[in-house]
């Protein structure tokens, strides 16, 4: 059966997203991860609102596109079933504020320092950092992010989706600008 789309009606354009290139870069980064990790015709009312809200701030807020893409790539992971950060050690079972350095394994997740040594590590955090990451899905405006935080835990995000998801290469928007 064929649709036929017979009208439609432009809702936002986002022009201040156009007429930026960091906002574009961010912005474009979303999209590519919505088109190429979600099922088409999939009804997901939760991630849709998460899309809309994160491209109306990227057009009209301050915050820096960054930080608003780093937000929106945790809150998509947990969305589409790859939520990562435990406040327990994957071995042990300790809490991690305990350790000064935490690592990430893909078998065991997050790990405390003592655990770590006996495994293969993909990423190393320091404690500082942890809790940034678990800050950016808390909507905690205490949390600060230098550029150079940010684009770790992007990288991280991005090297975890890799392992995960065998089709995914990587985010090509952030390579191209």
């Amino acid at each position: 059966e064929i649709q036929i789309v017979t009208q439609a009606d432009l809702i936002s354009h986002y022009p201040q997203i156009k007429s930026d290139l960091d906002k574009l870069k961010y912005a474009s980064a979303i999209l590519e991860l919505v088109l190429r990790l979600t099922l088409e015709n999939d009804p997901h009312k939760r991630l849709f609102n998460g899309i809309e809200r994160i491209l109306f701030r990227i057009e009209n807020e301050t915050t820096e596109p960054i930080l608003l893409f780093a937000m929106f790539f945790k809150f998509f992971l947990e969305e589409i079933g790859y939520g990562l950060v435990s406040e327990k050690c994957g071995e042990c079972h300790k809490k991690l504020v305990d350790s000064k350095i935490i690592s990430y394994n893909h078998d065991l997740g997050m790990m405390c320092q003592e655990c770590s040594k006996n495994h293969l590590i993909l990423f190393e955090f320091s404690l500082e950092l942890f809790n940034k990451i678990v800050c950016l899905s808390q909507r905690n405006n205490q949390c600060t992010y230098t550029e150079d935080d940010l684009k770790n835990i992007i990288t991280f995000l991005e090297r975890f989706l890799i392992y995960h998801v065998d089709e995914f290469q990587g985010i090509k928007s952030l390579k191209i600008f």
